[in-house]
């Protein structure tokens, strides 16, 4: 009797110990009971809506919106297209950066990472520097007809 009474508790603290091991592993797994912060993911793609949809801009003057990759992230490029909507000849699209802008507003001599030239429609498909703020501008100011509608979706997309 007594043999039947340890072998039963040995195999009471066996499954035990299984039960605990089982339940330790299953806490560190995604999903379990513990945060998943040493699991590190890198190399995700991701998106940043710069414009979608329809703006006016007038004429004599121009629209910006300003955006940056974050520090640390790889392979960043705003890509994307446009189209004037209705009336209206032209209009030109640039991509500059915080020290260029001062120079374009200043009609100095600036460099662009993009310059569409004055156009209906266009793409942009083009690389950028990460940590850097820059500007996406709707240049209207070489016209004197009436206000421009002007449909845009453009992305900034990087890895990080």
């Amino acid at each position: 009797m007594k043999k039947y009474i340890i072998v039963f508790v040995s195999a009471a603290i066996a499954v035990g110990v299984f039960l605990i091991v089982a339940s330790l592993l299953h806490t560190n797994q995604v999903g379990g009971g513990k945060s998943a912060s040493n699991i590190a993911q890198t190399n995700v793609n991701y998106l940043l809506g710069i414009s979608n949809g329809t703006m006016q801009v007038d004429p004599h003057s121009y629209t910006f919106y300003h955006f940056a990759a974050p520090n640390g992230s790889s392979n960043a490029h705003v890509n994307g297209d446009f189209a004037l909507q209705g009336n209206g000849s032209n209009i030109r699209i640039y991509l500059l950066d915080e020290e260029n802008l001062v120079n374009w507003k200043s009609s100095h001599q600036f460099n662009a990472y993009y310059d569409s030239g004055q156009q209906t429609t266009g793409a942009i498909d083009v690389r950028v520097p990460s940590d850097k703020t820059l500007y996406l501008i709707y240049d209207n100011s070489h016209s004197s007809i009436p206000s421009k509608k002007v449909f845009s979706k453009i992305n900034l997309v990087y890895n990080y």
